[in-house]
């Protein structure tokens, strides 16, 4: 009975490990589509009575200059400073998941469009505000960093509807919006 319990303890861990990045302490992108896919489903669920939820998805600008000039070292602190400074902003009922190298996504349930504006503008602020504070006090010399931020929006049937679209859509158009973002040196979209 010992040899079982710690069995299953050793595989709620690994699993743990597996659907969180090691870098950040943050779920990573497998974690996020689980919890995407469970938002998916309740929808279905519901019927007409739908969820609304937002999609926030961020890079940051800066941040190769940073790891060039600073070394991996710097670059690691980095994602964590961000991991840790946007987690002061978002919800606990949020998903901040780290995406991959210097990406971020956001899921958050039962927000519309002008929420997840709002929480963008807080991403956006925590990191060239927070973020660059603290990297400037660890590396003098540093520029800084800053986020290009795409948001989408998957409303109810009284708001603008993208019931069409499946998940992968909408990570897909949230990856759009933050590279037209990029493109147009703006912050938000």
């Amino acid at each position: 009975k010992e040899e079982l319990s710690a069995l299953h303890k050793k595989i709620v861990e690994l699993e743990k490990l597996a659907l969180t990045d090691r870098l950040t302490g943050l779920p990573n992108r497998e974690e996020f589509h689980k919890a995407l896919d469970w938002l998916f489903a309740l929808n279905e669920r519901r019927g007409h009575e739908k969820t609304k939820f937002s999609l926030v998805a961020f890079d940051l600008d800066g941040f190769k200059a940073v790891n060039d000039n600073f070394g991996h070292q710097a670059g690691d602190k980095c994602l964590q400073l961000v991991a840790s400074k946007v987690g002061e902003v978002t919800r606990t009922s949020d998903v901040f998941a780290r995406e991959g190298g210097d990406e971020f996504l956001i899921l958050l349930p039962d927000v519309g469009d002008e929420g997840a504006q709002i929480l963008a503008e807080k991403v956006f602020k925590a990191i060239t505000n927070n973020v660059t504070e603290e990297l400037k006090k660890m590396y003098p010399g540093t520029q800084g960093i800053s986020a290009s931020i795409g948001v989408i929006s998957y409303a109810t049937d009284s708001e603008n509807n993208y019931g069409n679209f499946d998940k992968n859509d909408l990570v897909k158009y949230v990856d759009y919006v933050r590279y037209m973002v990029k493109a147009a040196g703006k912050k938000e979209s």
